[in-house]
């Protein structure tokens, strides 16, 4: 796949998806750091959170894997708890984030024009950190 990838000049994500819960920090750090290893020029990690500290869980593997890792990371939570990192994940380390245009595919999108809200907020409260 990597080989096709650059012979097309593609990048390539490697994405690693939990649809049952979220593993612990080491975990997903292992996640984002093999897909470095692997050669991904993007890496993924999307989980289910069960509680609030699954998404605390989340952003603290991101925070690690900015800081030591050299490749653009994707970490998204689904569901409604998983919303909150679609809205800051930005702020940790998350590269991208997703919304809603005429259809969802994934548990916890927010339509494009609450996100883009939200981000606007966002971003004039943090410009001076």
């Amino acid at each position: 796949m990597r080989t096709a990838a650059r012979a097309s000049g593609t990048l390539l994500i490697l994405s690693y998806h939990d649809f049952r819960g979220t593993p612990d920090v080491e975990a997903l750090y292992a996640r984002f750091s093999e897909a470095q290893a692997l050669g991904g020029d993007v890496a993924k990690v999307a989980v289910m959170p069960r509680c609030e500290e699954d998404v605390l869980t989340l952003l603290a593997a991101t925070i690690r894997a900015r800081k030591t890792l050299d490749l653009p990371l994707i970490s998204i939570s689904m569901g409604a708890w998983g919303a909150l990192t679609r809205m800051f994940g930005w702020v940790f380390g998350s590269s991208v984030t997703f919304a809603v245009g005429q259809g969802v595919s994934a548990p916890g999108q927010l339509p494009i024009e609450d996100l883009n809200a939200v981000l606007d907020v966002l971003r004039r409260s943090l410009a001076g950190r």
